[in-house]
């Protein structure tokens, strides 16, 4: 079973994820003086997360290793 969560990733390394409900601009709004580097969506895993898609609002795609940067800020880095 997995969680469907949004997530933006700042300067290429600080994640944060969030309820799918939240919008992306707002949320990272919030985070003033970091540059958004990557967004979308993720699904939480009991073994890890798998981050794709997109953000519309902030016009930022997710990268191919979002899901290992996320995985590594969260301690599952198998």
């Amino acid at each position: 079973m997995s969680k469907k969560m949004k997530y933006i990733i700042f300067d290429e390394y600080d994640v944060i994820m969030f309820p799918e409900y939240w919008d992306h601009a707002e949320t990272a709004y919030g985070f003033q003086g970091k540059t958004p580097t990557s967004a979308g969506f993720c699904n939480l895993y009991n073994d890890g997360v798998c981050a794709y898609g997109e953000s519309v609002s902030l016009r930022l795609k997710s990268n191919k290793d979002d899901s290992l940067i996320i995985n590594k800020q969260l301690g599952n880095e198998d």
